[in-house]
């Protein structure tokens, strides 16, 4: 288990592709030179295991597994780091985000906590009725 900052990083070279970066250190919000320019920067108890919630939710839009890299809108990705269940501390969110960006990434965030409560409903009523099988199989001796 390692703390660490997770960011997001766009570049003006690879339009339409987000970077997910993890380091020790806080990194500089904005640009960072060539192109690059950090968006959304987050601290993490476990930063690896933040890595991995993200991907788990932008793994149908995977460029590069080793570059950690997303063809993703940018209101997409902030909204998957944003709502994901891991506890996190936003440390840095670009402030230069067109009024567009800001409400999709609102959207988004409201369609992934929509879809994380399906998901709790569904594993709950899968786990009320196995307990109920359970319980048949106790009382009656199936």
């Amino acid at each position: 288990m390692r703390a660490g900052h997770l960011y997001l990083q766009t570049n003006t070279n690879d339009p339409g592709v987000i970077r997910a970066r993890t380091q020790d250190a806080v990194p500089p919000g904005g640009d960072v030179g060539e192109g690059a320019r950090n968006i959304w920067v987050g601290h993490y108890r476990d930063v690896d295991t933040g890595l991995m919630h993200l991907h788990n939710v932008l793994r149908r839009h995977l460029v590069d597994i080793d570059d950690h890299t997303y063809r993703v809108g940018l209101a997409q990705a902030i909204a998957a780091v944003e709502t994901e269940p891991l506890s996190h501390q936003r440390v840095y969110l670009d402030t230069d985000l067109d009024p567009q960006t800001q409400a999709d990434t609102q959207r988004w965030e409201t369609y992934y906590r929509r879809r994380q409560q399906r998901v709790s409903l569904v594993i709950r009523w899968i786990s009320y009725l196995a307990v109920g099988y359970l319980l048949i199989i106790l009382v009656f001796g199936f």
